[in-house]
């Protein structure tokens, strides 16, 4: 009757959208029913918002009550849901062409592999899926030719990055000295580190906004005895040391 095809289309997407993740639902449908869903909650006058409407605990347009509706517990779940998790949800309709709910959790909910590694007296965690290998490298490995680190092995040298250095904790002196060579996954030069402490999964939090531009910082993960470490992208800080 309003001239759509007999056939609805439901579209599901997601993306990140800063430090979250944006899952968007739409359909083409008729859109809700305001003036139903109104009566059904009893709100006739202008309290509440039309778009808030569905979001109420209890209300069903529902004729009768089934396996699946006329209960009234649907979006007023969801969101309670996703705000106990730190995120949002709303809702867009538009009377005859849809409605569209968009959710937005934050990237926290992520659970990584990590490896806390040392520099300096930091603790910094790198991402499992990003290493290659750990090696420790021996008094005469570790040299330095032009201001540039190189990492010396039967195999060839390699240019080095002390993590410390990249991310302004230390300057340390390391030629010469025992390090933690972490080799990187499709990267020719390796992360110099001072050593390595554990791996362990770890719930990635969100940066705050003043850091959130960073390309080296990840995220921050929840340490023992309540302290805040810092994921950072191996790979970036390796490319960031070599123009530096």
């Amino acid at each position: 009757a309003a001239g759509k095809s007999p056939e609805g289309t439901i579209r599901l997407s997601a993306a990140l959208d800063g430090g979250r993740v944006r899952l968007t639902i739409a359909d083409d449908g008729a859109g809700l029913d305001v003036a139903s869903l109104r009566a059904a909650a009893g709100y006739q006058g202008l309290g509440i918002e039309d778009q808030e409407l569905p979001f109420v605990a209890g209300v069903s347009t529902a004729s009768a009550v089934t396996d699946v509706s006329g209960r009234g517990i649907g979006l007023d779940a969801v969101r309670a849901r996703v705000e106990s998790l730190g995120g949002a949800v709303r809702l867009n309709t538009k009377p005859g062409q849809g409605t569209e709910v968009v959710v937005h959790v934050p990237t926290s909910l992520a659970v990584l592999r990590v490896i806390l590694v040392r520099a300096g007296s930091e603790l910094i965690a790198l991402p499992v899926a990003a290493l290659q290998r750990l090696r420790a490298a021996t008094a005469g490995q570790i040299q330095s030719a032009d201001g540039q680190l190189t990492f010396v092995t039967d195999e060839g040298t390699r240019p080095a990055v002390y993590l410390g250095a990249v991310l302004g904790f230390s300057e340390r002196d390391l030629v010469g000295r025992p390090v933690k060579v972490v080799e990187l996954a499709g990267e020719d030069a390796v992360l110099l580190v001072d050593s390595v402490e554990s791996d362990r999964d770890a719930l990635l939090q969100p940066l705050p906004p003043r850091l959130g531009g960073s390309r080296i910082l990840l995220g921050a993960i929840l340490l023992p005895q309540d302290r805040v470490g810092l994921v950072v992208n191996p790979s970036t800080c390796v490319r960031e040391g070599r123009v530096a």
